[in-house]
């Protein structure tokens, strides 16, 4: 998976450009993991609920917020959503 990664004064410019970029985009910003955990806390949780929304897989999930694959989290996300899309 490709990363994109900046310093927080370019990530604040780029939320107050102007310039229109080709296609929805967000970022949210989280510390960075050591070794990958199975621990949800209540900001990961919040920004893989975005995620999901915005039809990120569940690896790709566990990747960027540092969660081992297939973990509870990942998985209490997943059926999260799916709970939420059903109503």
């Amino acid at each position: 998976m490709t990363r994109l990664v900046l310093t927080i004064p370019q990530a604040r410019a780029l939320q107050r450009s102007d310039t229109p970029w080709p296609a929805e985009w967000a970022f949210m910003l989280v510390g960075e993991r050591e070794k990958p955990d199975t621990t949800a806390d209540d900001t990961r949780t919040a920004i893989g609920m975005a995620m999901k929304a915005r039809g990120c897989e569940n690896d790709q999930i566990a990747e960027q917020l540092g969660w081992k694959p297939e973990s509870t989290p990942v998985k209490q996300i997943a059926r999260l959503h799916r709970i939420l899309a059903a109503s």
